[in-house]
């Protein structure tokens, strides 16, 4: 497995498992690509990129990491809220990559609500910086 791959496993595990994320957008609503038929909210594990960080001696990578949360709800309260608890699962996630991964950093980066055209829907985008370290 890739640290790309572990470090999205326990991304998706957090926040599948967080209470108060659970309770603003519904349980088994986190997605890497959400079902055709499903109507927001819901959060998207989105774009991601993956920067070298390594050593001579040691493998590590830098990521950058969007996770895109929708709501149809009107107004920003619901997508603000879900981003918040994003924010707090996230910077109190304990815990391991599968090996041989470790997680040696994940903190929020940026973020940034809009009103989507298209859909009319309201979404937040939030960038986390992660770095991994391995084998």
């Amino acid at each position: 497995m890739t640290a790309a791959l572990a470090l999205q496993k326990f991304i998706h595990e957090t926040l599948a498992a967080d209470p108060a994320l659970t309770a603003l957008i519904g349980a088994g609503r986190v997605f890497d690509d959400p079902p055709a038929a499903i109507d927001p909210p819901y959060l998207v594990i989105g774009p991601w990129t993956v920067t070298e960080l390594g050593s001579s001696t040691e493998a590590g990578e830098e990521h950058s990491i969007d996770l895109v949360l929708w709501s149809s709800a009107h107004g920003r309260l619901q997508v603000t809220k879900a981003a918040g608890a994003v924010r707090t699962a996230l910077a109190a996630a304990a815990g391991s990559l599968d090996p041989p991964w470790t997680l040696a950093m994940l903190q929020f980066a940026s973020g940034r609500t809009e009103r989507d055209i298209a859909t009319r829907f309201y979404r937040a985008a939030l960038r986390f910086r992660a770095v991994t370290e391995g084998a």
